[in-house]
């Protein structure tokens, strides 16, 4: 075991420890729910929004986040769920319109907090993220990464091929799709 990982913890997101995701994360609802993203009411109503979105997913599918935790504090955050759950995603591309199942699912946000990137936290929640899910009867994960920047809920491309994700549509030019299958 590593220095890092001893220290670490990562626990799955329910009711009882949402408070305990970061911000900017916890109010965030670009993937979610569009329309409270687009209205940008008062951060409290879009905590209630995120949770709203949450407890119907935990209930629907089951552990759809993980937080990350460093020495007890909350430093990072990963949230996914099949494509029926993100709303956004049809904005994005029709094909996800018809997928129902639950053997692929959408990563909508991995963050680290600033000062604590590019440590490895964000590969090691990644992993175990992906663990889970394949233990869960998940084949394929996907994530719209992005080229340049990595101040953005997905993270940068680099972090993705990184970890073994692939390249599967250039449609959106500044977002590529990419893909792994578990």
């Amino acid at each position: 075991m590593s220095y890092l990982s001893a220290r670490v913890e990562i626990e799955e997101v329910g009711e009882e420890n949402f408070d305990r995701i970061p911000l900017p994360c916890r109010s965030c609802t670009y993937w979610e729910n569009p329309r409270v993203f687009e209205e940008r009411p008062p951060e409290e109503d879009r905590i209630e929004a995120k949770k709203e979105w949450y407890i119907r997913v935990l209930k629907e599918f089951g552990v759809c986040g993980k937080i990350l935790l460093y020495k007890k504090h909350p430093i990072g955050y990963i949230e996914f769920a099949p494509p029926r759950f993100v709303e956004r995603l049809r904005e994005y591309d029709s094909r996800w319109l018809s997928e129902s199942s639950n053997d692929k699912i959408f990563i909508t946000c991995i963050y680290i907090i600033s000062g604590y990137r590019r440590k490895g936290f964000g590969t090691l929640l990644l992993r175990e993220t992906l663990k889970q899910l394949r233990e869960r009867g998940v084949r394929e994960v996907y994530t719209y990464a992005r080229l340049g920047s990595s101040n953005n809920p997905s993270g940068p491309l680099v972090f993705w091929l990184r970890n073994r994700f692939t390249i599967v549509d250039l449609k959106l030019s500044s977002y590529p799709l990419v893909r792994k299958i578990i």
